[in-house]
């Protein structure tokens, strides 16, 4: 029988290093999860991850209430938020582009072509989710925040809210900024590199 996460809390609270473990055991994967979606680095994730537990260890005495996971949550983003600032970095994007490739003498159906359109396309696609995934990290860091949770998380606005400790309204509107921010580079970079967003693109930076 599994025992419930409240009574593993109560346990761990009190003492008890096995119900501890229990819960790292539950938690590990969303934690990692989440510590990847803000550093989008392994060896960063990992470290994210060990020290978020430390330190809800060591927080967990003074913890009160049951909204364990809001809890856990608002430490692995702390933690993680706390790391980007010390070391400034953000990742390496490729956008090369396909103009330069020489498809010429092909017929038009030709099997090389046909794949060679694909990869093109495939290539285009992968570009265009390659600069959302650098246009989210250049966000302030309170739009950022929110959308990571909100989108990749996957929380509703009030479990947002609740992580960040923020009003619905507030969450709401740092949402719609960080949209149209991200919405704003899409379009540079498109108009930029002759590349079309296409519907996708638009979508995700919706809802």
């Amino acid at each position: 029988m599994t025992t419930p996460e409240s009574e593993l809390v109560d346990a761990a609270r009190d003492g008890d290093y096995a119900a501890f473990e229990a819960l790292v055991r539950s938690w590990s994967d969303r934690v990692h999860r989440l510590a990847w979606s803000f550093t989008r680095n392994e060896a960063d994730a990992e470290e994210v991850t060990q020290d978020a537990f430390l330190n809800a260890f060591r927080a967990l005495p003074d913890f009160r209430g049951h909204a364990f996971g809001a809890w856990m949550r608002r430490i692995t983003v702390n933690t993680a938020l706390m790391r980007l600032r010390r070391r400034r970095r953000r990742p390496e994007v490729s956008l090369e582009s396909t103009k330069g490739d020489d498809v010429e003498g092909h017929h038009h159906d030709s099997p090389l072509l046909i794949d060679d359109l694909t990869a093109s396309r495939e290539l285009r696609q992968q570009q265009v989710g390659e600069r959302i995934a650098e246009a989210v990290d250049t966000l302030d860091e309170k739009y950022r925040t929110v959308f990571l949770l909100r989108e990749i998380e996957g929380l509703s606005i009030a479990e947002t809210g609740e992580v960040l400790g923020l009003t619905t309204a507030a969450v709401k509107s740092r949402m719609h900024r960080a949209r149209l921010a991200l919405r704003a580079t899409l379009e540079r970079f498109a108009a930029e590199h002759g590349v079309d967003t296409g519907d996708d693109a638009q979508d995700s930076t919706e809802g």
